[in-house]
């Protein structure tokens, strides 16, 4: 009876044991999380004073391995911020990378990202593709049909290019040091529109030389441009200067300047210098809001009533960003005025120009092959005193972006 007894309650402890083995692991599971949790915080807080103590090899050493483990976004920015000032230029953009396409990434944030990416690239050169794939009522901004008056008598117009159109947007900028470090670099960018019908296709590139002063945040380009549509063609040698004039976490301002000479295959007195201004800003707005301003003008010296010779613009827009459904909402307004320098052969008048234009852009934001799509909405209206260049013109587009 004594050994029957003593099994029974062999069995009992062993039944006992089983129903608080779980209970146990479970505690000891989130007792180890919760270690795991204060050994990463304590952790990131070392590597936060090395960083202040100017000790950011030390504090790279903290991060890195910490990032690995945690694959937290803020230890990333931090590691990616870490390796930016210890000069490692490139580890330090495929950190920033892959913060920016971390899901749900607030757009203050990524536009932060941005400026540091910018600057890197700066140093060590990049390649930004840019593809929309565009569906436009009005390609060739033609004028509606009617009555018009030409040479002091009434005319009826008949728009036989009216319609709308498909095509392809695309655009290219890269840069290459001529060496490691260099201040010197090639400079080449490339964009265009080809659509389904040839009269409203035209492109435009240039090529040339970059020297960046980094201590003064100033770039300097020089080299030669060229452009092409169905009716005109020109090239001849630019020069550019870009100057980061503010440079804030929450914002940064930004002024450009621009000679260009403009050589016109089709006739001389259309050649022309022209010089352009412009003053653009980006800051932050809240949590999830970025706001942007931009003011500038442009001035040629032909006179002639085909091209403007003066036109000054203002545009404004926001970003916002959508946790929720992991997106941004971009939106855009502007409003450019032009003047001409010589009156209309047919309509007799100068003409005088206002363009109003509005986008509206919604963008995922996850990447796809590197690129983050989007759906892209236009509208633009032209009034003229003469009212023969009147139109209305909208389109959508669907848009693969690098960066936004």
């Amino acid at each position: 009876m004594s050994t029957v007894k003593w099994l029974r309650g062999l069995a009992a402890a062993v039944a006992m044991f089983a129903m608080a083995a779980p209970a146990c692991a479970q505690d000891r599971t989130q007792t180890q999380i919760q270690t795991g949790v204060a050994d990463n915080q304590r952790a990131f807080e070392a590597g936060a004073r090395a960083m202040l103590a100017g000790d950011l090899a030390g504090a790279a050493a903290i991060f890195e391995p910490l990032a690995e483990r945690t694959n937290a976004p803020r230890v990333r920015l931090e590691l990616a911020r870490c390796l930016y000032l210890l000069g490692d230029y490139s580890r330090s953009r495929r950190e920033f990378l892959k913060v920016y396409q971390s899901r749900g990434l607030p757009y203050p944030v990524r536009r932060t990202i941005n400026v540091f990416l910018q600057q890197i690239d700066d140093h060590i050169g990049y390649v930004r593709p840019q593809l929309s794939l565009a569906w436009d009522d009005n390609p060739t901004r033609a004028a509606r049909s009617g009555l018009y008056e030409v040479l002091g008598a009434p005319l009826q117009y008949v728009n036989p290019n009216n319609g709308h159109a498909l095509g392809a947007a695309w655009r290219l900028e890269a840069v290459k040091p001529l060496r490691f470090g260099s201040a010197w670099a090639l400079a080449v960018s490339a964009d265009g529109v080809a659509y389904d019908r040839d009269d409203a296709s035209y492109s435009q590139g240039s090529i040339g030389l970059r020297h960046a002063d980094f201590a003064h945040r100033l770039n300097v380009v020089g080299g030669w441009k060229g452009a092409h549509n169905a009716s005109l063609q020109s090239q001849g040698p630019y020069a550019e200067l870009s100057r980061l004039l503010i440079s804030r976490p929450d914002r940064q301002t930004q002024l450009s300047l621009s000679l260009e000479w403009r050589d016109f295959a089709q006739a001389d007195d259309l050649d022309e210098a022209v010089v352009t201004v412009s003053v653009s800003q980006a800051r932050d707005l809240g949590h999830r809001w970025t706001g942007r301003m931009g003011v500038g003008g442009e001035v040629g010296s032909s006179a002639n009533s085909v091209l403007p010779q003066r036109t000054a613009w203002l545009q404004t827009g926001a970003s916002v960003a959508l946790p929720k459904f992991n997106k941004t909402l971009s939106f855009s307004l502007s409003e450019a005025v032009s003047g001409f320098g010589r009156r209309d052969v047919f309509f007799g008048d100068i003409r005088h120009d206002a363009v109003t234009r509005a986008e509206v852009g919604l963008y995922s934001g996850e990447p796809v092959f590197g690129l983050f799509p989007g759906v892209l909405a236009a509208w633009s209206h032209r009034h003229s005193n003469l009212a023969f260049f009147d139109y209305d013109q909208a389109g959508v587009s669907l848009d693969f972006r690098r960066r936004f």
